[in-house]
């Protein structure tokens, strides 16, 4: 029983890790996604320095917000 116990564990664990890969992975192409198109933006509109230091906090903004929803309130990170 032991022996089933501890592979159970491991899966246990070897899943875990495969939700945070997951979590992370899909942050990080948001994003990318985001990052790209507000560079896209900038680029077509020639945004002045106002709107863009509020995209930067926009950015950084969303980065904490999916941080804490796909990483640390999913219960990715434990």
């Amino acid at each position: 029983m032991n022996r089933i116990d501890s592979l159970i564990a491991d899966v246990r664990a070897r899943w875990q890790r495969v939700r945070l890969g997951e979590a992370v992975f899909t942050t990080a192409a948001a994003l990318a996604a985001l990052a790209v198109l507000l560079i896209a933006l900038d680029n077509l509109t020639h945004l002045p320095v106002a709107l863009r230091w509020a995209g930067a906090i926009a950015f950084v903004g969303l980065l904490g917000w999916l941080a804490w929803t796909r990483l640390v309130r999913a219960g990715a990170l434990y």
